[in-house]
């Protein structure tokens, strides 16, 4: 049996950083039949797949373990500051520096949760005269909108189906959730976060209120749950969304086609 390079490629993360290598295959020296390595084989040789559905993307075993003892032998131990240092020293050897890390996907769910809740909390408030951290954002842009992001989605909208107060009440509800437009409140720079969640809990995606909360901000939202393949949609006035989902869908038709699969492919 000889071992010779695969057809693809596969991300190796080490304790000497990432390597990017080919896939193993396995050939007979008799008859020459062949046939690529599964996942089964990789973790027989010490090297753990990103999923098991997946093996592009190994860990190697000693390097889980390094992690393990050190995780536990020095408690309060940055997960994202290890990852930064096996990103430097693959980047030190001149090789792709980028690791994967956990970017609000849940373990249950995987990359594709079969169904989504958005709503917003008004508690998570900041005043106009608090300083910003000017920081940059842990997770990037995959987990927590930019501002920039939102505020560019908003204004988008707002150029086809102008603001306004809108019907906001839900059948004989006397309380009133999201709307079609909103007000500032008076000295407070951003008024509340609107997260989304998996069935399991885990907040896959979220963006900061810097009014109140709007069908457009659901909307975005929405549009995240599109692109990550779910199949429902949930929110507190549905009944009320929908219909401004499917009437930016047809206004956008032209230049935004996929707006229309949001209410089209997903319920």
């Amino acid at each position: 049996m000889l071992l010779s390079c695969g057809p693809t490629k596969v991300a190796v993360v080490t304790k000497e950083g990432r390597f990017d290598l080919n896939t193993t295959e396995f050939v007979c020296c008799v008859c020459k039949a062949s046939r690529i390595a599964s996942n089964e084989d990789y973790l027989c040789s010490g090297y753990w797949p990103s999923s098991l559905s997946n093996n592009s993307y190994f860990t190697e075993e000693d390097l889980l373990g390094m992690w393990y003892h050190l995780r536990h032998k020095t408690p309060g131990t940055s997960e994202r500051k290890f990852i930064e240092t096996l990103q430097e020293i693959s980047l030190e050897n001149n090789r792709d520096k980028e690791i994967l890390r956990h970017h609000g996907n849940c373990k249950l769910c995987g990359r594709h949760p079969h169904s989504m809740q958005a709503d917003a909390i008004r508690k998570l408030y900041r005043f106009a005269s608090a300083k910003d951290r000017h920081g940059e954002s842990l997770y990037k842009d995959p987990i927590m909108a930019n501002d920039k992001t939102q505020l560019e989605h908003i204004s988008k909208i707002e150029k086809k189906i102008p603001a306004d107060k809108g019907d906001d009440v839900c059948g004989s509800s006397a309380w009133k959730a999201a709307r079609g437009d909103s007000y500032s409140k008076r000295n407070i720079n951003i008024t509340g976060l609107e997260m989304m969640s998996c069935t399991h809990g885990t907040v896959v995606y979220s963006a900061n209120l810097f009014k109140g909360e709007t069908y457009k901000h659901t909307y975005l939202q929405h549009l995240k749950a599109y692109e990550k393949g779910t199949k429902f949609f949930c929110n507190d006035v549905i009944c009320k969304y929908w219909p401004f989902a499917v009437k930016v869908g047809n206004l956008f038709a032209d230049s935004n086609p996929e707006y229309k699969k949001l209410t089209q492919d997903m319920v």
